[in-house]
């Protein structure tokens, strides 16, 4: 008999969500947080998210966002965080062909397939995650790398963070990669410098706290200054799963059993007939 398929709700084991809020920008500055179609076969979402702050040009920020959308849209296989570097080259290489190290960006962004996230960054920004009711700083900042000798010498120039675009190619450690796996009722930041500047680790968990994301990026980004934040919340997902079951509606084995109840029937019948006929 034929079976055909019903949908039911069921939650998939280890499956998130996100739900992302964004805010701020200004001259230069970029931000993204959207769903991007890598693989339409899987249920697992892909979230690209980020914010840029640039200079040299206005559109500097919306530059590397655009770069990293369109090298990241494609399925980048089981290596993520190389695909991510990649992208990140090609970001820095964009920025460097268009104002040869006078347009440059500090840039962090989550790319997460599922539950299984990759964080990059390079400059100054910072990506946070809040779990268990705290606040933990996922990105370590920039040290610059120098010698006893210059650095106790008053001629010596000081040394540089690394942005995209400052050099026709990156360092082999650029950008810093962050591998992380997202849990429901996680909560994620991304920012730029200034929003982190103007805030303690108590106000910015207080304003992660929030059921709004878009709220709780509004709030960390101080009045009147060039800054952006992206907030991910991260919650268990549903998705609906088929349960096999007759087309007729009935369990498949039951005319089998009649047929077995009609022959037991008739062969008690002839039995009797014989004995009492």
């Amino acid at each position: 008999m034929a079976e055909r398929s019903l949908p039911v709700e069921a939650a998939a084991e280890d499956a998130v969500r996100l739900t992302v809020g964004m805010a701020g920008g200004g001259d230069g500055a970029g931000v993204m947080g959207e769903r991007i179609p890598v693989n339409a076969a899987t249920d697992d979402e892909t979230w690209l998210l980020a914010a840029v702050e640039g200079s040299g040009s206005a559109d500097t920020g919306a530059q590397v966002v655009s770069t990293l959308r369109n090298a990241l849209s494609t399925d980048p296989g089981s290596d993520t965080g190389a695909a991510v570097k990649q992208a990140f080259r090609q970001a820095n290489a964009a920025l460097y062909q268009s104002g040869q190290g006078s347009q440059v960006a500090s840039a962090v962004a989550l790319y997460a397939q599922g539950k299984y996230a990759t964080i990059a960054s390079i400059g100054t920004g910072r990506a946070y995650l809040v779990r268990a009711g705290r606040l933990n700083q996922v990105t370590r900042d920039p040290i610059s790398i120098q010698s006893k000798a210059a650095r106790n010498d008053p001629t010596t120039e000081k040394p540089t963070v690394a942005l995209l675009g400052a050099r026709e190619r990156l360092d082999t450690r650029q950008p810093a990669i962050y591998e992380i796996t997202l849990l429901p009722e996680d909560r994620l930041l991304l920012c730029t410098a200034e929003v982190f500047g103007h805030a303690n680790e108590a106000s910015m968990l207080a304003n992660l706290a929030g059921g709004d994301v878009n709220a709780s990026a509004s709030s960390l980004v101080p009045v009147g200054e060039l800054a952006v934040a992206v907030v991910a919340n991260v919650a268990a997902a549903r998705v609906r799963q088929p349960v096999i079951v007759p087309s007729a509606g009935r369990p498949s084995y039951i005319p089998l059993v009649a047929a077995i109840i009609l022959i037991a029937i008739i062969a008690a019948g002839l039995y009797f007939t014989g004995v009492f006929g």
